[in-house]
Order: structure tokens, then C-alpha cells, then sequence
């Protein structure tokens, strides 16, 4: 049974690699219950077997591509919450690859979803809370980078965006005694 959910999954993330927009439409047009049934499947296979292909995808594809499995990466975090843990460690040295190219002054074109880098941090804070403090001293420097970047050059298209992403840390970066 699990390798028939693994198959199937497996090829639904092929396809959507390949066609993101086909398989948003086609996950649209799926009642909500259906919906749930993925979500339910995704939630307990997924997170084992499918991140490791989209982690080296996002390393290897183009920019567009990047920044779309960039935010579907946070999103699914969203889903499987606790079980991205074993990731966590993968996931912070994709978005320590990424930084630097994604936050760089002055802004030639700003991605449509804002920054995905940014919606995956947020996920990754509000799924693992406890387990996501002792990684905000690596993180919070170059958010204040950024700020400080953006002050320099007078250039403040991800000043809101690091703002909020800081509020969603929240409590987690109060207690950092």
C-alpha cells in the first residue's frame, strides 16, 4: 500500500515540476474532500520522500522555477508541520544559499508572491517553534542586513516583507535569553 501512495505522489510531484500550472489548476477543480484525502496522504508520506527531490530541484532549476517550489516548499511545511524536522537543517542551508541572490539592492524585479524564501522562514518558525529558536541567531543578522541594506541604498521593496516575517517569529525570538 505505501508504494502505491509513494508512486503515485511521486509522479504528481514529477508532473507538477514539470507543469506547475496544470496541477494547481487540477488541484483546484478537486472537491474538498478530495482535497483532504491528499492533504491527509501527503501530510504522512511526503514529507520522507518527496523533500529531498524538490531540495535538489530548487538547487538546480531556473529562477522562476525556483521562487514557485520555493513557496510550495513553505507551504508545505504548513502541511506537515512537525514532520519537516528531519529537513530542517537541509532547509536552512537552501535558504543560506539563496539569500544573497534573493535580497540584493537594488530590486530589478520583485516576485510576484513577495519572497518565498521569507514564507518558507515563516512556516518553518510557526511549525517548529521551540526547535526553530536556536537557529534565529543565524537568521535574524542578515534580516537586520537587509534592513540595513535597504536604509543604505534607500531602496525599501523587502522592508515590509522582513518586518512581518521578524513579527512571526515572534515569541520565539523573545525567549532567546
Amino acid at each position: 500500500m505505501e508504494f502505491i501512495v509513494f508512486s503515485a505522489l511521486s509522479g504528481f510531484v514529477r508532473r507538477s515540476v514539470a507543469r506547475p500550472f496544470e496541477v494547481s489548476s487540477f488541484l483546484s477543480s478537486l472537491p474538498l474532500s478530495k482535497k483532504f484525502i491528499i492533504r491527509g496522504i501527503v501530510h504522512m508520506t511526503l514529507s520522507y520522500q518527496v523533500v529531498p527531490d524538490l531540495l535538489h530541484t530548487v538547487r538546480t532549476c531556473d529562477d522562476f522555477l525556483k521562487e514557485y517550489i520555493m513557496w510550495k516548499l513553505g507551504t508545505l511545511v504548513s502541511i506537515v508541520r512537525q514532520h519537516v524536522r528531519k529537513y530542517l537543517p537541509d532547509l536552512l542551508s537552501l535558504i543560506s544559499e539563496l539569500w544573497s541572490s534573493s535580497f540584493s539592492l537594488p530590486v530589478t524585479n520583485r516576485p510576484v508572491h513577495g519572497s518565498s524564501i521569507l514564507h518558507l522562514l515563516e512556516q518553518l518558525c510557526l511549525a517548529l517553534n521551540d526547535e526553530f529558536r536556536t537557529h534565529l541567531p543565524s537568521i535574524l543578522p542578515s534580516c537586520i542586513q537587509v534592513l540595513s541594506d535597504a536604509e543604505r541604498s534607500k531602496d525599501y521593496t523587502y522592508v515590509v516583507d522582513i518586518l512581518r516575517t521578524i513579527e512571526v517569529f515572534g515569541g520565539t525570538y523573545r525567549n532567546l535569553g
